[in-house]
């Protein structure tokens, strides 16, 4: 769940990474727990990412150990 204050249209968010989609998605909840929207960010742009976390000042993914160098990537906020 996505509770930083750095993308507040972010708030309350579910994130998660798909292998095989090679992609970071953001599912918008409902009042309810249910969800409204689903939004597909960084398709194809990284290979294959394994996490996403949630830092001090961006959400981060990391591709795997064959992916850019094992290193984490910053996620930017450009458009939020």
């Amino acid at each position: 769940m996505y509770s930083a204050d750095l993308i507040p249209q972010w708030k309350d968010s579910l994130l998660f990474v798909t292998l095989r989609g090679e992609s970071l998605h953001r599912l918008t909840l409902g009042g309810d727990g249910r969800v409204t929207d689903e939004e597909v960010l960084y398709k194809d742009d990284h290979g294959r990412l394994r996490d996403v976390a949630v830092g001090p000042t961006a959400p981060s993914t990391s591709p795997p150990p064959t992916g850019t160098a094992g290193a984490a990537q910053r996620a930017t906020t450009t458009g939020y």
